[in-house]
């Protein structure tokens, strides 16, 4: 039998590290390819991608001052409207759920680009 990665003899059997029913690769090949093994990398909540959760603190910050200041312009008018006031908030929500979603991008793009290895062969 054959190695399957440097097509050396395998003359043990029992040394060999089995792929599937058929393959097998020589113990030589089964070090050099645990030492080559990737890195797991364990994302949680607190790894964040520093931009994106920067700019998810500025969505929200939009979405704070932007509920006051039509709530507030609107009480400054002398002529109160509520369709006025609702287009407003509307306009202010999802101007800062845009930004929010740029953030939440941002995070993903960077746990991609970690996952992603940056040793080519």
């Amino acid at each position: 039998m054959k190695c399957l990665l440097c097509a050396r003899e395998i003359f043990n059997e029992d040394e060999a590290k089995w792929i599937n029913e058929d393959n097998a690769i020589c113990p030589e090949c089964a070090l050099l390819a645990e030492k080559n093994k990737p890195e797991e990398i364990d994302y949680s909540e607190t790894e964040k991608n520093k931009t994106g959760s920067a700019i998810q603190v500025v969505a929200i910050v939009l979405w704070i001052l932007g509920g006051i200041s039509v709530i507030a312009f609107n009480f400054m008018v002398n002529d109160f409207s509520l369709a006025t006031m609702i287009i407003g908030l509307f306009a202010a929500f999802t101007s800062g759920l845009m930004v929010y979603g740029l953030g939440e991008i941002i995070i993903l793009l960077g746990q991609i680009k970690d996952k992603i290895p940056t040793k080519r062969k």
